[in-house]
């Protein structure tokens, strides 16, 4: 199991494509329940100010979600 923050589908949309920091943009995940996660490792490291708020949502603990493999 992984740690994240959850996010709601209002919250995803707004950090979808931007930059927590200098270099790196949000990679929010869908965990095994379509919650929306973003993973400790961007959120330990959220610079930009506009997104601080990440740092309060529920941290939960979630599995990746298991896409079939193509055929």
């Amino acid at each position: 199991m992984r740690q994240g923050k959850l996010l709601t589908q209002e919250q995803f949309e707004l950090v979808l494509n931007k930059k927590y920091n200098d270099t790196n943009y949000f990679l929010p995940l869908q965990d095994t329940y379509n919650n929306w996660v973003i993973e400790m490792a961007q959120v330990d490291n959220i610079t930009n100010p506009d997104f601080l708020w990440v740092k309060n949502c529920p941290e939960i603990e979630f599995e990746y979600k298991k896409e079939p493999l193509p055929l």
